[in-house]
């Protein structure tokens, strides 16, 4: 905790799948007092301990627990303050107080909450990143890696296929085009393993993307044996490692998901790239027959069915997702990159027209004898001392010659300018080159500058309705 500067630490006894039981490896608590209570949230500081349980856990450590520093707390009992209260008490003297939890283990609701209580606290910071256990855990069990199996043929009701129609029919009333499944028995229903794995011998750790098209079941490959692979192939389903769930919810392409906030953990919650629907998910009403019902309409006849004076406040379906600020960052620099491009590209394109009206001025032939010379049209006019005679000028692509209109002798004329024939070709070539290379960077100055301009106009819009949606949560003064 010195080293990550936390005042103080939350763990909870909750199981990131959640479900009632706690494998080894997410029970921090355990690990930490040596005793199996699973329902318990324990509050470290540098100088305290705190314990939340039920009030028979209560009375059983106030015996075990009597000589060492716990304060030992249940929300049974009137007057007992919350998690939130107990460290905005313990921490009110410390500046700048940051307390540390688990956002992989938590579910998206107990975070919240307790960010919603520990500003109300003082402004307390609450960081989700911390996960102490790796370092001091040595022999922190790994992942479930015991076989899963699947039901008999002749113990399944409806096929896997089955199951996720009716899982995406439900979806569609609810009005979300994916969701995400964390808990180990709902993904045991959907995809027929057998119950066993997950209330007796606790061995499914797993995550379950299903969008209108794909299911992606992520667990570790170890645990599947090849007959239930190719039965899960059969079926669509697509397996991935474990460790790779926020990859794939970044990567999520549909236009909404579904998250139960109270089975989701904060941090995978956090990670979805699209618009939450943030409610219950429907598969619990599924496993018991019953029908999903559209939360749009069920909030709106419970608004107008409630008394006037205190009308009902519906729970959110719809939360905004929260902008990324690496998302605006890349919008800028994409915008930068091609701005500087396209100011280049013309730049350049008006230096060269400049050049090209000078390139015409001085590059006009003149031609003069040495005594007096005058030309009109296509004649040159030689005047001396006793004639005027009008000879013939010829201009070609490569020199200028005049033709003597009496003995039709040719001389040719020298130019003041030196300019030699192919010179004006030269410039033409180079211009071209010039404006060609002008337009290219244009060109390319719009492939970074277009799609910078659309992301940050994404970015300024959700940010704009995450504020509106946070201010009618009361989450911002």
């Amino acid at each position: 905790m010195q080293e990550e500067h936390l005042s103080a630490l939350v763990i909870s006894g909750r199981y990131a799948h959640g479900e009632a039981y706690v494998p080894t490896r997410w029970s921090a608590t355990e690990w930490l007092t040596g005793m199996n209570i699973p329902s318990a949230t324990v509050v470290v500081t540098h100088d305290k301990v705190a314990f939340w349980t039920d009030t028979a856990t209560r009375e059983h450590l106030s015996i075990l627990l009597a000589d060492v520093n716990v304060e030992l707390l249940t929300d049974e009992v009137a007057g007992t303050p919350t998690v939130s209260e107990w460290i905005g008490r313990e921490l009110a003297n410390i500046q700048r107080a940051e307390v540390g939890i688990d956002g992989m283990q938590n579910t998206a609701t107990t975070v919240e909450d307790l960010v919603i209580g520990l500003r109300n606290a003082g402004g307390i910071t609450l960081r989700t990143n911390v996960d102490l256990w790796q370092r001091i855990w040595k022999d922190r069990p790994v992942v479930a890696d015991s076989a899963v199996t699947m039901l008999p043929p002749t113990e399944t009701e409806v096929s896997v296929t089955e199951r996720l129609a009716q899982v995406r029919h439900a979806l569609r009333i609810k009005h979300a085009d994916g969701m995400l499944v964390s808990s180990a028995g709902n993904i045991a229903w959907v995809l027929n393993i057998d119950p066993a794995c997950v209330y007796e011998q606790k061995t499914l750790d797993a995550y379950l993307l299903i969008d209108a098209q794909k299911t992606t079941l992520y667990i570790r490959k170890e645990t599947l044996a090849a007959e239930v692979l190719a039965s899960l192939a059969e079926s669509g389903v697509v397996i991935d490692d474990y460790g790779h769930v926020r990859k794939g919810l970044q990567n999520y392409f549909e236009y909404n998901i579904l998250m139960d906030p109270d089975e989701t953990s904060y941090t995978l919650y956090h990670s979805a790239m699209r618009e939450i629907v943030c409610t219950s998910s429907p598969i619990p009403v599924l496993r018991r027959g019953g029908e999903v019902k559209d939360d749009l309409l069920e909030n709106a006849s419970s608004v107008a069915t409630a008394p006037q004076q205190e009308p009902a406040k519906p729970k959110y379906v719809y939360q905004p997702k929260r902008p990324s600020g690496c998302l605006e960052a890349l919008g800028w620099m994409l915008v930068l990159i091609g701005g500087i491009m396209i100011g280049l590209g013309i730049f350049g394109f008006f230096v060269e027209s400049g050049n090209d009206a000078e390139d015409t001025e001085d590059s006009e032939l003149v031609t003069e004898p040495v005594d007096s010379l005058v030309t009109a049209d296509s004649t040159l006019v030689v005047q001396d001392e006793t004639t005027a005679v009008e000879d013939t000028v010829v201009d070609t692509p490569f020199e200028t010659f005049v033709i003597d209109s009496i003995t039709g002798d040719t001389t040719w004329v020298e130019d003041d300018t030196d300019m030699s024939w192919n010179q004006p070709y030269r410039e033409s070539a180079r211009s071209a080159v010039a404006y060609g290379i002008a337009i290219l960077l244009i060109l390319f100055g719009l492939v970074p500058f277009v799609p910078g301009m659309v992301i940050l106009l994404v970015y300024y819009q959700n940010k704009k309705r995450y504020k509106k949606w946070c201010k009618e949560q009361g989450l911002i003064p």
